[in-house]
């Protein structure tokens, strides 16, 4: 590991979570493809495909588990509806693959039943103190990225059904349109329409790359309030005239973390971009969450509920198609660690409220 010092927490990590075989084939090649030397990486033992089934089922069930507890459900009904929803899901997909590939379904899905319904199971008081599981989760779902590469377990970021392509990036559509119709209601009515419009050009012309613009920007409105008319006027109009020229910068690229190594191909204020950029999406979905749920009762649970429907509308593509379900690759591996983020900071805000609150009755 001499020749990788970046990333040494990340070997530790997974020479906890997969055999020593498997850590040699694929966690050191990943690591090395990470550090700009791509060998060829996506082959992978048994271990090490159930290693990553189970932390991908793991993230996925702890997420659904904070919506769970924002909508205030009964958890046995929405434990026997996970389990239905997931059984019958890869029951209809076995079914459709026929014989080859079913032992193997059959075994990820006992794994999966398992972690969701002790995950679904798992008390509220639990919930309230899991910052460091959620911590650890969040970035296990970066080790898993960098884990299996770019092509492992065939998940794309592009989910078709028929003639209609959803795009892992559509699950901060929530989010975004929270943070913007926050922007709407300001004194600064503009900046909504302007950075909406920047989103509509970038996505029309390079979508892949056009997530990372879209956080940053409306990271900047999130963060900036009512004061974000100049600055996000500036970043709309970059944005656009970007996107309209059609500069190489915007090329897709395999995810959305490696559009940082692309843009530092060009000059080194794009990759510092990026980075913010990327970095922007955890601030855009921590700022809409929490001010839904300490200033809007409902808030949060709409968000959330808006959330659930895109994610069952991805399992449709999924079950029809022969991809994997991208929850943790691609732009998805930013996404899901932005939720356990959220899920941390969110808890520690309500610790926050909770401590104050005893304070002002002693």
């Amino acid at each position: 590991m001499n020749r990788h010092p970046a990333f040494p927490w990340i070997a530790r990590i997974a020479n906890l979570i997969v055999e020593p075989a498997d850590y040699e084939r694929v966690i050191l090649p990943a690591l090395a493809d990470a550090w700009h030397e791509r060998p060829d990486h996506h082959a992978a033992g048994w271990r090490a495909r159930v290693a990553l089934h189970i932390l991908r089922t793991a993230l996925v069930a702890a997420w659904a588990r904070t919506v769970q507890s924002a909508l205030r459900t009964r958890w046995w009904a929405f434990g026997l509806a996970t389990l239905a929803g997931v059984a019958g899901c890869i029951g209809l997909r076995t079914s459709m693959q026929g014989g080859s590939g079913a032992h193997a379904q059959l075994i990820f899905l006992a794994i999966g039943l398992v972690v969701g319904l002790l995950i679904a199971l798992m008390p509220d008081r639990w919930l309230q103190g899991a910052g460091t599981v959620a911590t650890i989760l969040g970035a296990m779902a970066l080790l898993v990225v960098v884990s299996h590469g770019t092509a492992f377990d065939g998940a794309r970021r592009w989910l078709c059904m028929g003639s209609i392509c959803i795009h892992v990036s559509t699950l901060v559509l929530p989010v975004f349109g929270a943070v913007m119709v926050r922007a709407a209601r300001s004194r600064f009515r503009l900046a909504a329409p302007a950075v909406t419009l920047a989103v509509l050009g970038l996505l029309a012309l390079e979508p892949d790359a056009a997530a990372v613009v879209i956080y940053g920007m409306v990271a900047l409105v999130a963060a900036r309030r009512s004061r974000a008319l100049l600055p996000v006027a500036a970043i709309s109009s970059l944005g656009s005239m970007v996107a309209l020229s059609g500069h190489v910068v915007l090329t897709p690229v395999p995810h959305v973390e490696g559009a940082a190594e692309l843009l530092a191909l060009e000059h080194p204020l794009w990759f510092v971009v990026a980075m913010a950029s990327i970095a922007g999406l955890c601030l855009v979905a921590l700022s809409a969450w929490v001010r839904a749920a300490t200033r809007h009762r409902g808030g949060e649970s709409s968000i959330g509920a808006a959330t659930t429907a895109l994610v069952a509308l991805l399992f449709v593509p999924w079950v029809m198609g022969d991809g994997g379900v991208p929850w943790v690759s691609y732009g998805g591996s930013a996404i899901v660690a932005a939720f356990m983020l959220i899920a941390w900071l969110l808890r520690a805000e309500r610790r926050g409220r909770e401590d104050s609150g005893h304070l002002d009755r002693a």
